[in-house]
């Protein structure tokens, strides 16, 4: 099919010389002015003496070869995240607080006394936290049994 007019290839625009735009055919910048199928070799000639000729074609094959260095590093940067995701997800989160505070003069000796509280915040895990935070109040503690231990 032969078109003749105005095809707006320099407006700047991005287009493609395979096709044509619809919206130019239809409010008449292009208009159609004779189709003809044609072989290698043969010619036709439109209405108004324009002559087109198909002299042949030849194939072709577009290849693209392309390198990018930074693949291996996001590679190596989303593997490194998803191990560190994992840790924290399994990774017991275990928490202990203490607290040491003056106490007040129990005896009118002027001695000195302090108040220690101790406390332990378990996230998750198979409930064993009570057992371990006993052990290590009991070892911060000194040796014998603390007056007030808390384990959470």
């Amino acid at each position: 099919i032969g078109y003749r007019g105005y095809l707006g290839l320099d407006s700047g625009d991005p287009q493609s010389v395979f096709t044509l735009d619809q919206r130019q055919i239809d409010v008449g910048a292009l208009n159609r002015i004779g189709e003809a199928n044609l072989s290698v070799g043969q010619s036709a000639t439109f209405d108004d003496g324009t002559v087109v000729r198909f002299d042949g074609y030849r194939e072709f094959a577009a290849l693209q070869v392309s390198h990018d260095p930074g693949q291996v590093a996001v590679l190596i940067s989303a593997i490194t995240m998803l191990l560190g995701l994992m840790v924290t997800l399994l990774v017991r989160r275990e928490r202990v607080f203490a607290r040491i505070a003056e106490a007040p003069a129990a005896d009118a000796g002027g001695g000195r006394s302090a108040t220690v509280s101790l406390a332990g915040l378990a996230r998750g895990g198979s409930g064993e936290h009570h057992e371990r935070f006993g052990a290590l109040f009991t070892g911060l503690l000194g040796n014998g049994r603390p007056e007030r231990a808390r384990g959470a």
